[in-house]
């Protein structure tokens, strides 16, 4: 089989220069176009596999051939792939599809934010569950971080037709692993890594506009439960300038709990903590 056929002793470094000329061809125009705002939807197409996560950026646009004559069609603006960890490697199949459709959104974020953006994906389940309210709060997590973009249609493509993220996600099929090299196996797609990166998309944890006089009065509310009077000072500090290690501890300590109508909210079923 081709996978085990070794180049050690073939592979020169004219073989080298080529294929860099290939990979920056690749990455450059015309082949990689730039995005246009003009309410043309993005498309992002996503694939993972027990060694990968990989997605594509592309956006359907108007070139001219050759004779003249004008056509559409989607071309890439982006690619992007990570190796998974040593916890996402333990994923079952479909966990792996979902989470690289939140990797592949939250790489491209800066691009597509606020603007109409189309799913492809080879997981014919993935719709389903995006509109499914029964998962855990991880999970939930990575399904309010990808329905807080502007998703206009979410479609299966079969794995045969998709080519370059399924290449993409299985490149290190094979390959032995080496925590030195930069490979994105180093880091999840999980609420960790969101707070890490101080990436969040879900205005749940949006409290940056809580007022101090409702935050002193919740903690008088609780003087006497340590528990919940530690979250809301917590909640308070999300909203405040400090170390990205301050943050990260208040970021822990306000997960799953929220600050509306003056009242504490658990997320988990969205049951009110009373004084």
């Amino acid at each position: 089989m081709l996978c085990d056929f070794k180049l050690a002793n073939q592979w020169t470094d004219e073989h080298t220069k080529t294929f860099l000329d290939l990979k920056a061809a690749l990455v450059s125009w015309p082949i990689l176009q730039a995005p246009q705002y003009d309410g043309s939807p993005f498309v992002i197409t996503s694939d993972g596999c027990q060694e990968g996560l990989a997605a594509v950026l592309s956006q359907c646009m108007c070139i001219q051939k050759p004779l003249g004559k004008w056509s559409e069609r989607l071309l890439p603006i982006a690619f992007t792939s990570k190796r998974t960890s040593a916890s996402e490697q333990k994923y079952k199949p479909f966990l792996l599809e979902f989470a690289a459709l939140k990797f592949g959104l939250d790489k491209f974020s800066d691009i597509v934010w606020g603007f109409p953006v189309e799913i492809e994906t080879d997981c014919q389940a993935l719709r389903d569950v995006l509109l499914n309210d029964h998962m855990n709060i991880a999970h939930a997590w990575w399904r309010d971080g990808i329905l807080a973009h502007r998703i206009i249609d979410v479609r299966h493509v079969p794995r045969k037709l998709n080519i370059i993220a399924n290449g993409l996600s299985r490149q290190w099929e094979g390959q032995p692993r080496d925590i030195r090299l930069l490979d994105g196996s180093n880091w999840t797609i999980s609420e960790d890594w969101e707070a890490n990166s101080r990436l969040v998309n879900d205005i749940l944890f949006n409290n940056s506009a809580i007022e101090p006089q409702l935050t002193t009065k919740l903690q008088e509310w609780f003087i006497n439960k340590p528990v919940f009077r530690e979250v809301v000072e917590s909640i308070a500090q999300l909203g405040l300038t400090g170390s990205l290690r301050d943050w990260k501890h208040a970021r822990h300590r306000a997960s799953q709990y929220m600050i509306e109508e003056g009242k504490l909210w658990h997320l988990w079923g969205r049951t009110a903590v009373q004084a």
